[in-house]
């Protein structure tokens, strides 16, 4: 069934496809993929496996009957606990799923992959194939994908080939600095489609939206708030809604700054609930439903100094990242 999530940036998650033997699964294919909280849930209550290998998949058609009970105007979170564009997930199973959504106008679809290749090549190659004659990619289906490193900036390349009316970034875990300024080029919108480029001749991104936080969990990795606050930089100077999810496990409590530049930071091991999501002591984030910046006041642990039983052996066991308090 369709959960009520906790996720801030959306109402719902679901996961209409699943292993044949049962929970979740998917498999690691990049750096926040590390200390992935779906395979952690997966060994401790699910079937017990890791997240590596191949896999094979069925599709849950009582979660896919069940959408009928999302209220309207909710956003949904498709496969939280996976990858709908998986290496081993067959178009036969995608496509009902993609039929669902249609069925289903009122609603918000978000998809979140570390697949962008995939993505693109079903909206290019497969959904065409199968779709109403004419029928374009489904206005309510927002795209996204992952970008938890520079390196993996590229997968935008391939995110601009689905001509989805949102394509958003997660950059979760953050674990350095990333810039996506050359990224937030906007199409003029007079383009003309060609054979090689379905969406535009100009090759527009469009990024349309950007989640950043820190890692959670057990040997979660610290985020720089520098890298965060340069994030969020790029994003108002372009003028893309910014969300700054969390912090995660680790929060950056004292900070050594020479000109614009910090240089050490100190964090208490808090975590993610304690550590909130304020950044610079603002929370920013799109609101859920009309998807537009705002600025709120959240409450930010008052008491987080006074607990001396995480402060010692939150320095011995801080990431790399992390310097130590003096």
């Amino acid at each position: 069934m369709p959960n009520k999530t906790s996720i801030q940036w959306t109402n719902y998650s679901t996961n209409p496809i699943r292993p044949v033997e049962g929970w979740w699964g998917c498999s690691k294919v990049s750096d926040g993929c590390l200390r992935c909280y779906a395979e952690r849930l997966n060994l401790r209550f699910g079937n017990r496996r890791e997240f590596k290998g191949r896999w094979q998949f069925k599709l849950d058609q009582k979660e896919l009957s069940a959408w009928a009970k999302i209220p309207s105007d909710s956003k949904v979170f498709v496969e939280d606990m996976g990858d709908l564009f998986h290496g081993d997930m067959p178009w036969e199973l995608i496509l009902p799923v993609f039929e669902a959504m249609l069925y289903r106008p009122d609603l918000t679809f978000q998809l979140l992959t570390k697949r962008p290749g995939r993505m693109a090549y079903f909206a290019e190659k497969v959904w065409p194939m199968i779709a109403e004659a004419g029928a374009a990619w489904p206005s309510n289906v927002w795209a996204g994908t992952s970008v938890e490193t520079q390196k993996y900036a590229r997968r935008l390349d391939c995110l601009a080939r689905v001509p989805a009316k949102v394509r958003f970034v997660s950059v979760e875990p953050m674990l350095e600095p990333v810039d996506l300024r050359s990224y937030f080029f906007k199409c003029s919108g007079k383009c003309t489609p060609t054979v090689d480029n379905p969406i535009c001749n100009c090759k527009g991104y469009n990024i349309g939206w950007v989640i950043c936080g820190g890692e959670s969990g057990p040997g979660a990795r610290s985020m720089h708030p520098d890298w965060a606050r340069s994030l969020r930089d790029q994003c108002q100077a372009a003028g893309v809604p910014f969300f700054f999810k969390q912090w995660g496990t680790w929060l950056p409590v004292h900070e050594v700054s020479f000109g614009d530049i910090t240089s050490c930071v100190g964090y208490e091991r808090v975590g993610k609930k304690a550590a909130g999501a304020l950044l610079d002591g603002r929370g920013l984030c799109p609101t859920i439903r009309q998807n537009r910046p705002f600025i709120g006041q959240l409450p930010l642990l008052p008491e987080y100094s006074r607990r001396p039983s995480h402060s010692h052996s939150a320095r011995k066991s801080a990431p790399d990242q992390a310097h130590r308090l003096s």
